[in-house]
This record gives C-alpha cells, sequence and structure tokens, in this order.
C-alpha cells in the first residue's frame, strides 16, 4: 500500500510539474520562436524539475534554488498556464497570430504575478463577535494561522506583530505553520517578546517537516509562546485545548473530548479544520487554519474536496467553528482571489 501511495503521489507531482513548468514553456517557445520542443528533451525536463520538487517537499533541505524554484515557479507557472488555456481556447473562435499569443502570455503572466505579489502582501483585520451564555465578561482574542515563515520572510513577522499591538487583545492564538524551513531558527521569532499578552500556540503539519523541529518547539518558551502540547489551560472562565497536527482526525476528536470541561467556555485550537460532527464534545468555539482557501484560485473548491468547511465561519447550534485563510503563504508569495487575515474575535456574554 506504501508503494502505490509513493508511486500515486509521484504520478500527481508529474502531471503538476508539466502542467506549472514544462507545458506553458513549450507553448511560449513556439508561438515565439517557432521552435517545437522535441518529445526526448520534453521528458528529460519534466523529470527533472520533478525530482527537484520531490527532493524539496520531502526531505528538508535549505537550498535556496530550490526554495525560489517553488516560491516563484508554482505561481508564475500556474499563471501562465491559465492564460495559456485561454489563448488556446479564443484562438479555436478567432484567429490569433502565434507572436501575439507569445507576446500576452508573456505579459499577463507578469501583470498577475505583480497583481499577486501585492496581494500577498496584504493583511486584512477580520473582525468576529460570539455571544455565548457561558462567557461572563468580554474577551478579545486575536488568531493567527500559517504564517509560513521560512516560504515568507523573517522580516513579514514584524508586520503581523505591529497589527497585534494595534489591536491589543488579551490573548494572542497561533494555529500552526508558523515555520516551514529548517533554515529559520528561534532567533528569528524573536518579534514575539514585543508582545506582552499571553500567547498560545498548537503545531501545524509543516513543524514535523523542520529538520530540527524538537529543538525548537522546546525553545518557544524563551519568546514568550506556551505551546499547548495535547494540553488545556483555563482563562478566567474560557478554557483553550490544544491539538498537535501530528495526531489523525479520530485521535483529534478524542483528545478535545478528553480535555474539555463544558462547565468553561471551550475553545479548541486545531490546525487542521475537523467537522463538527465528527466531535463526541464539541466546543463552544474550534479556531483552524491549513486550507489558505486555496490561496489562489480556483484551488479553494478543490480543497473543499478534502475539507467541506474550508474558509469562513461556520456555526452548530451555539458551538462555532472559523476557519482561517492565513496570515501567511505557503510555497509562493502570491495570493489570486483570497486574503491573508488576522482574525480578531470579540467573546462577549449572551
Amino acid at each position: 500500500m506504501l508503494v502505490f501511495q509513493r508511486i500515486l503521489q509521484l504520478l500527481i507531482l508529474v502531471i503538476f510539474t508539466y502542467g506549472l513548468y514544462i507545458y506553458p514553456l513549450t507553448k511560449g517557445v513556439f508561438w515565439g520562436l517557432e521552435y517545437k520542443i522535441r518529445l526526448p528533451w520534453l521528458i528529460i525536463l519534466t523529470l527533472l524539475v520533478t525530482w527537484l520538487l520531490f527532493y524539496y517537499f520531502t526531505t528538508k533541505t535549505k537550498n535556496k534554488f530550490l526554495k525560489l524554484l517553488v516560491r516563484w515557479g508554482i505561481g508564475a507557472g500556474y499563471f501562465s498556464l491559465l492564460i495559456t488555456w485561454g489563448l488556446l481556447i479564443l484562438d479555436t473562435v478567432i484567429f490569433i497570430d502565434n507572436k501575439i499569443k507569445c507576446l500576452f502570455l508573456i505579459i499577463g503572466t507578469v501583470c498577475l504575478v505583480i497583481y499577486a505579489l501585492r496581494q500577498g502582501k496584504k493583511l486584512v483585520v477580520k473582525p468576529i463577535e460570539i455571544h455565548n451564555s457561558k462567557l461572563s465578561k468580554q474577551t478579545r482574542l486575536v488568531f493567527i494561522s500559517d504564517v509560513h515563515i521560512g516560504s515568507q520572510e523573517p522580516g513579514y513577522l514584524n508586520k503581523i506583530i505591529e497589527q497585534i499591538q494595534l489591536l491589543q487583545p488579551d490573548y494572542l492564538f497561533i494555529g500552526g505553520d508558523l515555520i516551514d524551513s529548517s533554515a529559520i531558527t528561534i532567533n528569528d521569532l524573536q518579534a514575539f517578546k514585543k508582545l506582552t499578552m499571553p500567547i498560545y500556540f498548537v503545531t501545524g503539519n509543516h513543524e514535523y517537516i523542520l529538520e530540527n523541529y524538537n529543538q525548537l518547539l522546546s525553545e518557544l518558551a524563551t519568546v514568550n509562546i506556551t505551546w499547548l502540547d495535547n494540553d488545556a489551560v483555563i482563562l478566567d472562565d474560557i478554557q483553550i485545548v490544544g491539538v498537535n497536527d501530528y495526531l489523525n482526525r479520530s485521535e483529534k476528536a478524542r483528545l478535545i473530548h478528553d480535555l474539555s470541561d463544558l462547565k468553561h467556555y471551550v475553545i479548541a485550537l486545531v490546525h487542521k479544520p475537523l467537522s463538527f460532527k465528527s466531535l463526541m464534545s464539541i466546543p463552544d468555539l474550534m479556531l483552524s487554519g491549513h486550507t489558505h482557501n486555496g490561496q489562489l484560485f480556483p484551488f479553494g473548491l478543490l480543497v473543499k474536496l478534502s475539507f467541506p468547511q474550508s474558509y469562513g465561519l461556520y456555526k452548530h447550534g451555539e458551538s462555532c467553528l472559523y476557519v482561517s485563510s492565513g496570515v501567511g503563504m505557503w510555497g509562493s508569495s502570491m495570493r489570486f482571489g483570497t486574503q491573508n487575515e488576522l482574525i480578531y474575535l470579540t467573546l462577549k456574554p449572551k
């Protein structure tokens, strides 16, 4: 079964590589230079780039070239593929000269990359107000997830911290994927020491692919971050339950059930969004991330296949789930049709 999964993953990666990196290139070369790249070279290029991507995704490499290949290649390749398809479809309706198609492909890709990069630099504060009878007083929270320091430069964290300082919440919650590169150290997280409110963190999937993740997680306390390691903490009339991402879905559901004290207003921090229906004890509020809302449209539609509750606020009776699109981006630094968001929650008595 494991061998079959590996073969399937490689096959998907080959298709992904050809579609984003190779196919638009072949069309651009043919349209612009009237040169058709021969099949053997196409196979070699596809397999070479596939191997580089596979190596990047499955190892703990710090190679800067591979990082750029992913950071720029995925976004630029995606947009060039969309434009290539658009030109081919349009060409069936009206004749378009190949040189014009090549020009449109280059200019269109550059324009979309610039736009997506600009969108990736924006950070939106999203206010949400929730009322519940378990609450005895107003509490202000900030929830961030998927910062992805590594894919994003460490300096991007300063922008997030500045915004949190302006909001001055009572607590800051971090929903995983804070770091996604083994090149990042605890020194790159020193900006958190500027904050005075308690900070609580749960792991995401990317923390566990870091070369030094055990050491890094153990050092979070030095930058004032409390790691909820499958643990719970009570803050006045609120209980925070933190679940590690290495657990499977049923294990997470069981842990939330075991740790929850329903006399309190229970907030569960879980990186991947679990369906309320899979929980034995439904928390009053669950905060998740991971999906990025697809990051580049229309990938959000594909994300819904794995996570039906993939973005936004969902309610089940008096319980709520919020799935954030994240404050950062994975792989590329581009967004298209989605946004980086910082969630500002106000919890009030009902």
